[in-house]
């Protein structure tokens, strides 16, 4: 299970008091907007999602050390835009260590209330050869001897 830590690799400090320090530093950058902003259980869960989603893609735990997210959500949507043209929300990195995430920067953006999420996700050299090792692991590759006109006969390769 992932886990989402704001301080040093070696503090020994349990989760809760940790995910409290995250709902703090959030807080803090948030002010008094509380709609659309990200709170530490919404960013604990981004860095679960993420996790997953990296880990059914092929990366491996080891691997998946270094990897960098940032994640901004998405305004509330097109209808909200006749309210207002912008909402502010909260833009966070996350940083995957050895034993969990931290949440390495957190701040308060402007987005378009018409606009979508934003994720961009940095991996490591070795993160990306397990997902290419995961994506071709049922296909072969075998040099193709027909002319390009000619149609495939049963029996032979595509």
């Amino acid at each position: 299970m992932a886990k989402l830590k704001i301080t040093s690799m070696s503090d020994p400090r349990p989760e809760e008091e940790l995910l409290e320090m995250a709902e703090t530093v959030l807080h803090a950058v948030n002010g008094r907007a509380t709609t659309w902003t990200l709170d530490a259980s919404t960013v604990r869960w981004i860095a679960l999602k993420m996790e997953k989603r990296l880990t059914d893609g092929g990366v491996t735990k080891r691997n998946l050390v270094g990897t960098v997210i940032k994640y901004t959500p998405g305004g509330p949507g097109g209808a909200y835009a006749r309210k207002a043209r912008s909402v502010a929300t909260t833009s966070v990195t996350l940083q995957r260590v050895t034993d969990g995430w931290r949440l390495a920067a957190a701040e308060k953006v402007s987005r378009r209330s018409d606009s979508g999420e934003k994720l961009d996700i940095r991996i490591s050299k070795a993160a990306r050869a397990d997902m290419l090792r995961r994506t071709f692991e049922n296909i072969a590759v075998h040099a193709v001897t027909r002319r390009a006109n000619q149609e495939p006969q049963f029996g032979e390769a595509a």
